[in-house]
């Protein structure tokens, strides 16, 4: 193999090319939200070098596995309300960076947030919704009440979408121009 540069943030264990995910997989210490794809049983070598049977999760967006210990499985049965393994194929988790116990010392680990992450949709409501807000702050007319109510309302009744508020960004941006001319 032709020698290769390090670019960039890699962390040693990449360089190395472990088979499966861990904690320096996180960039930057940033959650990732992965999507299951396939599910297996492998021997893998402990620290001790012995071989250990282990659930191994495979994802749509990496194609290293993560090693699913007892702890993580425990979560995502919790969040998907099933302990089928595959039942967990299409479902999405969310990892992150804990330190925990283990080998008599505190090393960090890959762990499942205890909830479902939420949908791309859902975050683009947020963002929306967001953006919304801040451009109702800004409003001067003297609707701006009705308007915040209005949207308390949809929100209540899970009416929200992304079309919806959209077009009220757009009509509230719109009329703070005018107000500035």
């Amino acid at each position: 193999m032709k020698p290769q540069p390090i670019t960039g943030r890699e962390h040693w264990k990449e360089v190395l090319n472990y088979e499966h995910l861990g904690a320096y997989s996180l960039e930057d210490g940033k959650d990732r939200v992965l999507t299951v794809k396939s599910a297996t049983k492998e021997a893998i070598k402990n620290e001790d070098g012995k071989e250990d049977t282990c659930l191994v999760l495979y994802f749509a967006e990496d194609e290293k596995g993560m090693i699913i210990n007892a702890t993580n499985a425990k979560r995502i049965e919790a969040i998907y309300k099933t302990g089928i393994v595959s039942e967990w194929i299409g479902k999405r988790i969310q990892i992150y960076i804990e330190q925990v116990k283990a080998w008599g010392k505190v090393v960090p680990a890959l762990r499942v947030r205890e909830f479902e992450p939420a949908s791309p949709k859902q975050s683009n409501l947020k963002e929306f919704g967001d953006k919304v807000r801040k451009a109702l702050d800004a409003y001067q007319g003297d609707d701006k009440e009705m308007i915040r109510a209005m949207l308390a309302e949809k929100q209540a009744a899970k009416e929200l979408t992304i079309e919806f508020l959209s077009n009220t960004l757009k009509t509230l941006t719109d009329a703070t121009r005018t107000e500035l001319v």
